[in-house]
């Protein structure tokens, strides 16, 4: 995705988080850790509040953030229409081949199949 401005990308992803806060107990563990980039919750993400030297990092890194995707895309899985579809990986465990799964995994025996997930 190409931005006019390579800071957008946070005010973007502060509004995202401001609609879809994180559970409780990640806000207490992780929000913090966000502060000195001018990102809180339940207030818009504004450029001003940042100090310079950290926002020319964070310009600098939103710039490089797209390269860094495409290059460890491969990894994931494979792009198709835009889209990153997972590698089914396989292996065996216990005699058992092992799958993951959305949630979870499955394993499948040779008398029997579990599922296990959230």
């Amino acid at each position: 995705m190409e931005f006019d401005d390579p800071l957008q990308i946070w005010s973007i992803f502060s509004a995202a988080m401001n609609e879809n806060p994180l559970p409780a107990s990640q806000i207490n563990a992780l929000l913090q850790s966000f502060n000195y980039l001018g990102i809180q919750l339940g207030k818009q993400w504004k450029p001003e509040n940042v100090n310079p030297m950290i926002l020319g990092q964070m310009k600098k890194a939103s710039s490089q953030i797209g390269d860094l995707a495409l290059g460890t895309m491969p990894l994931a899985g494979t792009l198709k229409n835009s889209w990153v579809i997972p590698r089914q990986h396989r292996l065996r465990w216990y005699g058992l081949q092992v799958t993951p799964r959305r949630g979870g995994v499955r394993a499948d025996g040779e008398h029997d199949r579990a599922v296990v997930g959230a």
